[in-house]
């Protein structure tokens, strides 16, 4: 495959996860009949994260076909382990301490807080993108010697 084919697969993976956590925002929707708001949400949430998945597999079963592997744990366990990891981490954390700060101020069902979960999910899934084999393998890839 081609570098260009592993950075659609990237950009797909990536778009299913933010798919994924924007659904958590459908819980402030006032226009979905309240009958078909949870399984409107657990669709899109858990379609959502099934798809990423598969394309971060395929990625992954290409990488390991190349035999190419630089961090020694998975994405997740890792951290700061290149500048868009870094910037990533640092807000990740950061949008859990706003989370936990407008829930405890404000109560779980606020807008603030929703937005806050959504914007932790989302940067929970680009934490263990950003610092896996997966995306440096990609990125060292597009990179000339």
């Amino acid at each position: 495959m081609t570098t260009k084919v592993y950075k659609i697969f990237l950009a797909i993976s990536i778009a299913c996860f933010a798919l994924s956590s924007v659904s958590v925002m459908l819980i402030l929707a006032d226009n979905i009949k309240e009958s078909l708001k949870p399984l409107i949400i657990s669709t899109i949430f858990w379609g959502g994260l099934i798809i990423g998945l598969i394309f971060t597999f395929l990625i992954g079963k290409y990488r390991k076909n190349e035999k190419y592997k630089i961090h020694k744990y998975p994405g997740i366990f890792c951290f700061m382990k290149n500048k868009n990891a870094t910037i990533c981490d640092i807000v990740w954390l950061l949008s859990i301490v706003l989370f936990l700060l407008f829930s405890a101020i404000l109560g779980q069902h606020n807008v603030f807080s929703i937005m806050m979960l959504a914007l932790a999910l989302l940067l929970s899934y680009l934490h263990s993108v950003f610092n896996g084999n997966n995306y440096a393998f990609i990125v060292k890839r597009g990179k000339r010697k």
